[in-house]
């Protein structure tokens, strides 16, 4: 095992333990899952038919927890076909790998700002970037009855 899988099970784990970025935690181990057992297969048929198979069910793990990218599965099985298509005509697969690659990004757009929004960010960039207290408390505005009731 190399470094970096270790980290990414370390990563999926602590991920895992967190109930907004269980879909995260999802997505790792289908990635780990496609690394250990797809990447070598031999055969191109089987290859495509695994990977799509593999994104299938990462797509219906994910409608509940994450309808964006669930999406985004089931658009990487249509992706895996076309590939399938392109490498049966024998043509580059640049198409394939760059729609596969756009797809990934949106989906990891989608996954990570569910847990990260959460407190997460604002504990990090805006307590530790402005050097800002949310426990301590602020100005506080309120609302003056009486002159209110002058005033109409």
């Amino acid at each position: 095992m190399f470094s970096y899988q270790f980290v990414l099970i370390v990563a999926t784990l602590v991920l895992y333990l967190f109930k907004k970025t269980r879909a995260a935690a999802i997505i790792l181990l289908a990635y780990l899952f496609y690394n250990e057992f797809i990447v070598g297969i031999e055969s191109d048929y089987f290859y495509y038919f695994c990977t799509s198979l593999l994104n299938l069910v990462v797509g219906f793990s994910l409608q509940k927890k994450n309808i964006e990218a669930a999406i985004c599965s089931f658009l990487l099985v249509l992706s895996t076909i076309l590939g399938f298509i392109m490498w049966y005509l024998y043509l580059e697969p640049t198409l394939y790998n760059s729609i596969s690659a756009i797809i990934l990004t949106i989906q990891l757009f989608t996954i990570f700002p569910r847990g990260l929004l959460n407190g997460l960010i604002d504990k990090l960039v805006v307590g530790i970037g402005l050097f800002f207290d949310s426990h301590r408390s602020r100005d506080t505005m309120y609302k003056n009855t009486q002159q209110t009731k002058e005033n109409s």
